[in-house]
């Protein structure tokens, strides 16, 4: 009667977060843009004041850890080498590597979210990125979140990031920068 007891006890008791881990592994720019789990940003640029155009750049490599639970994901951690940051033009690259991200001396991005509620889309979390030695706070809109997939969006800014502004004589970028994600966990 008492195992009895025991078991009914254990089965009232909160079940535990599990430790999830997903990994993003392309080799090339094209083989991010065609995955289904990305992590893609969008900037634009107009050159001599007249033409403005659009940039697409994808993470090709990047781990994101997270408890998870019946209701929620927690405790979400994705993190990149900067180095991995690919816009699909060899000069745009180096001189978002070398000028604007620093990969030498801060080789590593990192965003972290306290916590997604399963099935509550739209919803707004704050989040926090450490990028170039400093953390900063921002806004992520979640646009999907289920057992099977978490995505969403943010906008960010190069000033509010302390991004040195890659823009030169002819051709200035926006400050803006649009982050998309879509992660789809194993079954």
């Amino acid at each position: 009667m008492k195992y009895l007891f025991l078991i009914c006890l254990l089965a009232t008791l909160p079940v535990q977060a599990e430790l999830q881990n997903l990994k993003l592994n392309s080799n090339s720019y094209d083989e991010a843009k065609a995955a289904a789990q990305f992590l893609r940003f969008d900037m634009k640029s107009t050159k001599a004041g007249l033409l403005t155009t659009s940039f697409t750049g994808f993470v090709k490599k990047a781990e994101v850890t997270f408890q998870e639970s019946a209701t929620a994901y927690t405790d979400i951690v994705m993190s990149f080498e900067g180095a991995d940051m690919d816009t699909d033009v060899s000069g745009r690259n180096q001189k978002m590597w070398d000028k604007c991200l620093d990969v030498k001396n801060h080789p590593k991005v990192v965003v972290k979210v306290a916590r997604i509620e399963k099935g509550q889309t739209p919803q707004r979390v704050l989040a926090v990125i450490h990028i170039l030695g400093q953390d900063h706070t921002f806004t992520m809109n979640v646009v999907r979140s289920d057992d099977r997939s978490l995505g969403g969006e943010a906008v960010l800014s190069l000033k509010e990031l302390k991004i040195p502004d890659p823009s030169i004589f002819i051709a200035s970028v926006s400050d803006e920068i649009r982050v998309s994600f879509q992660f789809k966990k194993e079954k």
